[in-house]
């Protein structure tokens, strides 16, 4: 249990299955307009407070207190902060016809039928599941008892695929509400009250140690270089059965020859034979023939990634392994797994290192899931930087990473953030695949070009000495973003 403070109260979070961070305690702090201490209230625009990230399974609870009988306030947790109603991933409403609800992934609902009154205050507590994505809610109404408004709702649809949340909102369409001492749950009673559900899925790997079995396994030479053009094309973050966009994305690459890749979080949610079946196959499956991927966290949220390599077989390289390596015209192409260690003495970067000494092409180029540089809301990751270390001492010219879903720019640039014209690598933040997109709340250095409102892939011609990218959009949309770079 941690203690934190925010709008002047005092917020306890517990993560039963492991936060990702530890909490520190912070000092007092008030919002802006909160005049009443402990207490915020919704306006026409969304009110949203950061909170320590939460990766496990942990309860939050607060007082609302309604402005008036027929409103349309609501309440809720996101990741990032709130800006439309599709920003919240667990959220309780205070409806219009009078009645309290709760979202279940693609629409509001409730177990039991209870209303409200304004000007009374409704206990509401909360307890969120990350690793399943799904939420309970329990309210007590004034002099009453407590009632299970929602047990086991899923997350909104839009955010089927989070992996943590870090703020809480509050909004009102019509009227106003105040919501009042948000915290934790305070005691070891609430939280032995949250119910598991049985199954549970396998969260990620800790990125701490790769299997040494199959990394010693030998590797197979991979296929002479040639000095002719080749097309690499592709993108991460795919395959949602939530979404249509995926088939959009997929369309494109009915109609651009090349070789496919991916940048990870293959099949949400979370990279199982079913989710392959039914929410990738379909789309971008039937390229499967022609693609080259790498895994994303989502992947492995199943154990050990099996849906992933049992689906992609040897085009995922070794079993069990995830990093490979080929060439493609006149270029070296290292496929690389960041949801396994990548310490500098592991044994994912020393086979990088040694693979790079023995193909010393012109042209580099190297992917994987999470970024090193990013604007959107994952943000830097310093966990690869071992493996840029080794890209940029070989002389690698471009980086392909997803993760955030966006689409993201940069200028070439050292592995701790310098921008370098002549040596430097040029990353690309391709995660616009198919799964729902994501705002960007700030912009990293050297950042070029970003876009959060447009699904695609990106196309690289790949030129003896150089290369072409293209933003290829979706049927539709406007936004494209090209150039060329030369090989260092």
């Amino acid at each position: 249990m941690v203690t934190a403070r925010l709008l002047g109260v005092t917020i306890l979070l517990l993560a039963t299955h492991g936060s990702s961070e530890s909490v520190p305690a912070a000092g007092t702090q008030h919002a802006p307009g909160d005049s009443s201490g402990g207490c915020v209230t919704s306006r026409k625009n969304w009110r949203s407070t950061r909170f320590p990230k939460q990766d496990g399974t942990f309860g939050v609870e607060f007082v609302i207190i309604p402005g008036k009988a027929r409103m349309n306030g609501i309440t809720g947790l996101s990741f990032g902060r709130a800006e439309e109603y599709e920003d919240l991933a667990a959220s309780v409403r205070f409806g219009p016809k009078g009645f309290i609800d709760a979202r279940n992934g693609s629409k509001f609902e409730s177990r039991i039928e209870l209303s409200y009154k304004p000007g009374v205050r409704y206990h509401v507590r909360m307890v969120v599941r990350m690793v399943q994505r799904t939420y309970d809610v329990y309210v007590t109404p004034p002099g009453g008892a407590e009632q299970a408004l929602a047990l086991g709702y899923r997350f909104r649809s839009e955010q089927d695929d989070l992996d943590s949340l870090d703020n809480w909102a509050l909004f009102a369409g019509d009227g106003r509400h105040d919501v009042c001492d948000f915290s934790g749950p305070g005691t070891a009673r609430t939280a032995q009250a949250a119910p598991e559900v049985e199954e549970k899925r396998e969260a990620a790997p800790s990125r701490e140690a790769a299997p040494d079995k199959e990394a010693a396994r030998p590797e197979p030479p991979p296929t002479p270089l040639s000095g002719s053009t080749a097309v690499l094309v592709g993108a991460g973050d795919i395959g949602n059965c939530n979404t249509s966009t995926d088939e959009a994305t997929a369309r494109l690459l009915d109609h651009i020859e090349g070789t496919v890749f991916t940048v990870g979080d293959n099949a949400y949610p979370d990279g199982s034979k079913e989710n392959f079946e039914h929410c990738f196959e379909p789309t971008w499956g039937r390229h499967k023939e022609r693609m080259r991927p790498v895994p994303g966290n989502h992947d492995y949220n199943t154990k050990d990634a099996r849906g992933y390599f049992d689906y992609f077989g040897d085009r995922a390289g070794p079993t069990g392994r995830g990093f490979y390596s080929y060439n493609l015209g006149g270029w070296h192409i290292l496929a690389l797994n960041s949801n396994i260690d990548m310490s500098a003495t592991s044994a994912q970067v020393a086979w990088l290192r040694r693979d790079l000494a023995a193909n010393p092409a012109q042209c580099t180029l190297a992917y994987w899931h999470h970024p090193r540089f990013s604007s959107g809301r994952h943000g830097n990751d310093p966990e690869v930087q071992t493996l840029w270390e080794a890209l940029y001492e070989a002389g690698a010219d471009v980086i392909l990473a997803g993760h955030d879903h966006d689409y993201e720019r940069f200028a070439p640039q050292t592995p701790d953030g310098r921008a370098d014209p002549q040596r430097g690598i040029r990353e690309f933040v391709v995660g616009m695949g198919g799964t729902t997109l994501r705002k960007m709340d700030s912009r990293a250095a050297n950042s070029e070009v970003r876009n959060t409102g447009t699904h695609g892939v990106l196309k690289l011609t790949l030129l003896p000495d150089s290369y072409r990218w293209e933003f290829v959009p979706v049927e539709g949309e406007q936004f494209k973003d090209a150039g060329t770079g030369q090989c260092h």
